[in-house]
């Protein structure tokens, strides 16, 4: 997806973080995935509590209307 949003000269976050690890060895890389993946997390459970995500991904409601 980042292929068709992002302009060619900009690096993305996954690059970056690749790019970053083939010079460092620092746990700075897996505190940053961590974040990602807890942001992603949140996000999911704020969209379920709030919509529900069967009514989200199915596009229509939990009960089947």
């Amino acid at each position: 997806m980042t292929v068709f949003i992002a302009a060619p000269a900009s690096v993305t976050l996954p690059v970056r973080m690749f790019l970053y690890i083939q010079d460092n060895i620092d746990p700075l890389v897996t505190s940053v995935s961590a974040c990602v993946i807890a942001v992603t997390v949140t996000a999911l459970i704020v969209l379920d509590r709030a919509y529900g995500l069967e009514r989200l991904l199915v596009g229509r409601s939990a009960d089947g209307r």
